[in-house]
This record gives structure tokens, C-alpha cells and sequence, in this order.
């Protein structure tokens, strides 16, 4: 419905935009915003549509109730689908710090993934649907759910159910405190689960690592992520040169259009920036069995290189990378690194869930090991 009254609204503005254009010039594609974002909303709500026809209700029961830190949570969703072969369904649990900012009609709010983990959970017939069951092992230092408030911190469950034509894709806000718990009926790790078909996940599978004699090199390459550096850079990009269009305007009108042309552009450029460095830097790391040699470059360019030998290293952490955010789904990265008296040394970087960065800490512990 949401989405039909704003078609309704917008859609008479966008047949007025070559007139608007003779009169104001590129300012009128800005009437077009409205547009396509009625025509994302209306794509988003015939998606949900067809999934809940497709799907209806889908129950999760915990196992243990309430989830439990310092321990598993775990637990089954019900499906009304009938179960077929290649069926491949992913979990992911996060913990997630909810807050608001600004104030008076400018407050929103806003959500920051603080721990994340991911796997597969295991899918098994039951009646004329399926189960889709599903275990994380928790650390302990995480902190409990909390009652809803102007700061809080919560838990959520995405599912997503991979199928011919339509997927499910739900999510749940669930109860984790700090019991210790552990799981009666679901005994495998979502984060180790292997479907048939999924290749197995180890720490040598997630380095981009190659061996030349009794040498080990890593080496992240220039645009690994071209898909989201090309959105910072076109999201960048608006906002810059919004900045610039405020500028030419503030030369006529003054007064506040300076500061909002400043801030656009400060905001634009320093994501162009970043969009940019983020695209063509690289990382190569050399493991000999006495030294770590890592430098980081950008356009081929040596910017950092760090040294240090197996033997000063005092001990091997992960470190919270980048964070983004689409709808209820969360994704956080996080990088390994050995620290050693004075200086940290990368080792790996985009890893997406706290069981990869595990494996990757446990493998360079042993690696570099006296």
C-alpha cells in the first residue's frame, strides 16, 4: 500500500522533468529520486509478497531457551516447504548495539554489529515441510539482550533458504543472556556445517596464499572489492558533487549554502578518497620461517612495510574492520594481525564471520610457533 501511494505521489513530478529542466537545469534530476525509489519499494513489496504466499508463518523454537552466551544458541525454524535435494540454507547470528542520534525530528536510529558468526544450518524433512536446524558456539564478554531503549544491545537471527524460484529470507530478534547453556538436541556447528556441494572451509581455503619454495605468500590484490568500492565511490560522487552544485548556487544566494556546500563536499570527497584507496591498495605478506615481511601498497606503490621475526611475536589478535549494513542484515570484517613489542603486523584481512577469523588466528599460531 506504501508503496502504490508513493508511485501516485511522485510519478505525476517525473512527466513535469524536461520542463523543470529548461527552467532550472540539472537540478530536476533530482525529481527523479522519487521515482525510482517508488519503484524499488514497489519491487521490495511484490518480493515479500510472493515469499509469504510462498512460505506463510515460519516458527523458530530455541534449543536452549533462552539462547546462551558463554555457551550455544541453537534452536529450529519450521518450514511449509516440501523438502528437495540441493536445498541449501544459511544462518547468521549477530550481536548488535541499537542507538539513536541527533535530536528533536532530526533523532534516527541507527544499528552497529559489534560480533557476527555465519554458517549453514542442516536441513531435514519433517511432515509435508522441512526443519531447518541450526547451533553457534558463543564467547564469553558478549553482552546480554537487553530491553528496547534510547541504547540497547539485542540479538538477531537471519535464515535465508535457498530455492528454485522464490527464496526465504527471515530474520528474528531472540532472547541470549549469560546462562552457560548448552544445546540438548542440535550436537554440529552451523559455522563448520558442510553441505553437500559446499567446499570445506579451512585457513589455508579463506588466504589467497601461495608457496614458493619453503616461502609462504599471501597476497590481497588490487580491486577485491570492486563492487563496493564502486559504491562508495558513486555514493561519494553524489554527495561531492552536490557540494559543488551548492557552491555555484551559495555564489549567488550566500549565506547558509557555503556551510551546506561544505559539509556536502567534505562528506563527498572524503569518500571519494577512500572509495579510491580502497580499490587499489594492496596487501602482500611473506612468511620465510623467521621473518613476517608485510607492505601494503597503493597503485603498485610501497606505502608501509613492517618486519619481524617469528620469535618477537607476542601473541596473534583479530581487529574489527569495516562494517555495512542492508536492511536488517549486518556484515562485519575482520582482519588478523600479530602484534609485536611496538608495532602490529597484518596478516589477513576480510574475514566475515568471528569462526573464519578463528581459524585464521589458530593457523598463524601455529605457524608462527618457535
Amino acid at each position: 500500500g506504501f508503496a502504490v501511494l508513493w508511485n501516485l505521489i511522485s510519478a505525476p513530478a517525473a512527466f513535469q522533468v524536461v520542463g523543470i529542466w529548461h527552467k532550472e537545469g540539472p537540478i530536476a534530476l533530482l525529481i527523479l529520486l522519487f521515482p525510482v525509489v517508488g519503484m524499488g519499494l514497489l519491487y521490495w513489496a511484490i518480493k515479500l509478497t510472493r515469499e509469504w504466499r510462498r512460505f506463510g508463518v515460519t516458527q523458530l523454537t530455541l534449543d536452549p531457551f533462552p539462547g546462551s552466551i558463554d555457551g550455544d544458541v541453537g534452536g529450529k525454524v519450521q518450514v511449509n516447504t516440501p523438502f528437495k535435494g540441493g536445498m541449501l540454507c544459511r544462518v547468521t547470528l549477530s550481536h548488535i548495539y541499537s542507538y539513536t542520534s541527533g535530536s528533536g525530528k532530526n533523532r534516527s536510529r541507527k544499528e552497529e554489529v559489534k560480533w557476527q558468526d555465519d554458517g549453514y544450518a542442516r536441513i531435514v524433512p519433517e511432515g509435508r515441510g522441512v526443519e531447518l536446524q541450526f547451533r553457534f558456539e558463543v564467547p564469553t564478554g558478549l553482552r546480554e539482550s537487553e530491553e528496547a531503549s534510547s541504547r540497547y544491545y539485542f540479538w538477531r537471527l537471519n535464515v535465508e533458504l535457498e530455492m528454485e524460484g522464490v527464496d526465504m529470507d527471515r530474520s528474528f530478534e531472540i532472547p541470549v543472556f549469560n546462562t552457560g547453556g548448552s544445546s540438548r538436541y542440535i550436537t554440529f556447528n552451523s559455522s563448520t556445517e558442510q553441505p553437500s556441494g559446499v567446499p570445506r572451509i579451512t585457513a589455508e581455503s579463506l588466504l589467497p596464499m601461495t608457496r614458493t619454495g619453503h616461502r609462504k605468500i599471501i597476497h590481497y590484490r588490487a580491486l577485491r572489492k570492486p563492487g563496493r568500492s564502486l559504491g562508495l565511490l558513486i555514493l561519494g560522487g553524489i554527495f561531492a558533487g552536490a557540494g559543488i552544485f551548492l557552491w555555484g548556487e551559495a555564489a549567488k544566494e550566500g549565506g547558509m549554502l557555503y556551510f551546506m556546500a561544505g559539509i556536502f563536499g567534505l562528506v563527498g570527497w572524503s569518500v571519494v578518497i577512500g572509495a579510491i584507496y580502497s580499490a587499489f591498495n594492496s596487501l602482500h605478506v611473506s612468511l620465510d620461517g623467521r621473518y613476517i615481511v608485510s607492505t601494503r601498497s597503493f597503485l603498485g606503490l610501497p606505502v608501509n612495510r613492517k618486519t619481524g621475526r617469528y620469535s618477537n611475536v607476542l601473541e596473534i589478535v583479530a581487529k574489527e574492520g569495516m562494517k555495512s549494513s542492508s536492511g536488517h542484515k549486518h556484515r562485519i570484517e575482520y582482519s588478523v594481525v600479530a602484534k609485536l613489542s611496538g608495532k602490529n603486523i597484518t596478516l589477513a584481512e576480510h574475514l566475515d564471520s568471528a569462526s573464519k577469523k578463528n581459524l585464521v588466528i589458530k593457523y598463524f599460531e601455529n605457524e608462527l610457533s618457535p
